[in-house]
C-alpha cells in the first residue's frame, strides 16, 4: 500500500527540483532559486580564488544550478531582474566591479568590455526556446501535448497571424502563462518562431474576421476588458 496524500492547489509541491503549484503561483520557486544564488554567491565571494576564478566558478557552478528550473517557469522580465539584483552584490565586488556599475555595463560581452555576466531573463527564454524546439521536433507525449496547447492558444488569442511570430502584439487575454512568457523574450530579443502547424482557424463564411484583431485595432479595449473567453473564433461582419 502506498498512502497518496491529497495537496491544496495553492500548496506548491517539489517534483525533480522545481516547486510546481497547480494555481500557477510560482512564489516558492522564485524564493528557492534567490536563496541557492545568494548561498552560492556567498561561497564563492569569501573564497580565496582569484577574480578571474571568481568568474569562472560564476559560468561553471553558480549559473548551472539558477538555471535548471527557469525554463519551466514563466517570470516576468521585471520580477527576475528585481530577484536577481538581490544576489549579485558578491560576485560584483569579489570580480572587481564596483556594486553601483551599471547593469547594461555588467551584463554587457566581455569582447565589448562588458562584465559577461548573464541576466536571469534571458537564461529562462534561452531555456524555454530550446525545449519548445526540442519537443516540438519530436514525437512524444510531450511533443504532442505541446503541439494541442499551441493549437488551442492560437485559438484562444483569437487573431490572423501565429502569436509566435506576431510577438509585438500584446494578448492580454492569453491564458497559457508559459507561452505568454515565451513570447515576452521573443519580442525583447527580436525572434520569431515559425512552426510547421500555426493552426490559424480558417473563415467559415464569407466577410468572416478574427474578433481579437477588430479589437485590438479599435484601440477602445482596456487589457482587463479582453480577458474573457471566446467561445467562437470569428465573427461576420
Amino acid at each position: 500500500m502506498i498512502p497518496i496524500q491529497a495537496k491544496q492547489p495553492f500548496e506548491p509541491h517539489k517534483t525533480i527540483g522545481h516547486f510546481k503549484s497547480p494555481s500557477g503561483n510560482q512564489q516558492a520557486q522564485l524564493q528557492a532559486i534567490i536563496h541557492k544564488a545568494k548561498c552560492i554567491a556567498t561561497l564563492i565571494s569569501t573564497s580565496p580564488v582569484s577574480r578571474y576564478g571568481a568568474l569562472l566558478a560564476y559560468h561553471t557552478v553558480y549559473v548551472p544550478s539558477v538555471k535548471y528550473p527557469l525554463p519551466k517557469s514563466f517570470f516576468t522580465k521585471q520580477r527576475l531582474e528585481k530577484a536577481q539584483a538581490s544576489t549579485m552584490g558578491p560576485f560584483l565586488a569579489k570580480c572587481g566591479f564596483g556594486r553601483t556599475t551599471p547593469r547594461a555595463l555588467i551584463y554587457a560581452p566581455t569582447e565589448l568590455g562588458g562584465g559577461g555576466f548573464i541576466p536571469w531573463f534571458v537564461l529562462q527564454g534561452e531555456g524555454q526556446l530550446t525545449n519548445f524546439l526540442k519537443h516540438w521536433r519530436t514525437n512524444s507525449l510531450v511533443s504532442r501535448t505541446l503541439k494541442v496547447t499551441v493549437a488551442w492558444a492560437q485559438f484562444q488569442a483569437s487573431i490572423s497571424t501565429p502569436i509566435l511570430v506576431n510577438t509585438s502584439t500584446k494578448l492580454p487575454h492569453l491564458e497559457c502563462r508559459w507561452l505568454n512568457s515565451l513570447r515576452e523574450f521573443l519580442a525583447w530579443s527580436n525572434s520569431v518562431i515559425q512552426v510547421s502547424e500555426p493552426s490559424i482557424p480558417t473563415w467559415e463564411r464569407v466577410g468572416d474576421f478574427h474578433i481579437m484583431d477588430a479589437a485590438i485595432k479599435s484601440g477602445i479595449f482596456q487589457p482587463a476588458d479582453s480577458r474573457f473567453s471566446t467561445t467562437a473564433e470569428c465573427i461576420y461582419a
